[in-house]
């Protein structure tokens, strides 16, 4: 086997056996200039070296690439759902209380929904706490 030019090198990187010329073509023509060559254990070693760090490289990417789809999926999930419990409000069929308080901002009750006597009665009161009207009912006479 002779002495290979880098092109031809990288034309045929993993190839077993292969010499690599560390000097350009052109330098052949300086008086006295000797060539570089590797061992090719050492060339085997480094190619064997690069091949496995190329396949390491590569499932890295890989794995990068799922965890990323993963993590781009899951979050367009959630914004979907999100968006999906936003637009349907909760609707009960039944709400069952004995009394029911209508509060302002600023806590004050404002008006009460109850049963007293086992009648309903609504109120509603001003911004002191007195009544200002009333479904209470009057005894009959």
């Amino acid at each position: 086997m002779g002495v290979k030019t880098v092109q031809e090198n990288l034309a045929q990187p993993f190839r077993v056996g292969a010499r690599l010329r560390l000097v350009p073509a052109w330098y052949k023509t300086i008086k006295g200039a000797r060539l570089m060559e590797t061992p090719d254990s050492n060339h085997d070693r480094l190619l064997a070296r690069v091949k496995r760090l190329e396949i390491q490289t590569r499932m890295w990417q890989i794995v990068a690439l799922i965890l990323l789809a993963v993590i781009g999926f899951s979050r367009t999930e959630n914004v979907k759902a999100q968006q999906k419990s936003q637009a349907e409000p909760v609707r009960g069929t039944t709400v069952e209380a004995q009394n029911f308080l209508l509060k302002d901002a600023a806590g004050t009750v404002m008006g009460q929904l109850t049963v007293r006597d086992g009648k309903a009665q609504f109120e509603l009161y001003d911004p002191t706490g007195k009544i200002t009207w009333s479904t209470n009912t009057r005894p009959q006479f």
